[in-house]
């Protein structure tokens, strides 16, 4: 079975939100030994969002935190606290609602030893986000916002 993987996801009320929890929840159900920790940017959970979770059969935390409306930092922040303060061991992975995920890449996630970087497709100028490699070091970005000190989407962590 491998190391237990703790998905970090924020969430806030959007359209198509719902959808893309279920679209998720299809996803990680396939997943063996899964932590899904969803972080609400709010003050109190959405009972929608709680049905999507009970529901889904997957192992899962439901917290809230704001609203912030700030990129899901604040809800990344609260999650990593929850491991932290629950001496929860396993690879934490941001994942965040609106994107499509594989399993293979979950396979991926459990080799990690001490911290690794994944590509993320996007619609931006690149269509890839993913640091630049040489000699184990990273050299280089290839990412639309290289002005950024880590220019890469979180679910790329």
């Amino acid at each position: 079975m491998g190391k237990t993987v703790i998905l970090i996801t924020p969430t806030y009320e959007r359209p198509l939100r719902k959808r893309y929890l279920f679209r998720c929840a299809r996803t990680f159900r396939e997943v063996s030994d899964l932590l899904w920790i969803v972080v609400e940017d709010s003050t109190a959970n959405d009972p929608a969002v709680k049905h999507i979770l009970e529901t889904s059969g997957i192992r899962h935390v439901y917290l809230s935190v704001g609203p912030t409306k700030r990129w899901g930092n604040a809800q990344r922040d609260l999650a990593l606290n929850y491991v932290r303060n629950n001496a929860l061991e396993g690879i934490v992975y941001f994942a965040d609602d609106d994107n499509w995920y594989r399993l293979e890449l979950f396979d991926e996630i459990r080799r990690t030893h001490n911290v690794s970087f994944f590509p993320v497709a996007n619609l931006g100028p690149c269509g890839i986000e993913r640091p630049v490699v040489s000699n184990g070091r990273i050299v280089d970005w290839e990412a639309g916002w290289k002005e950024r000190k880590y220019p890469t989407d979180m679910a790329g962590f």
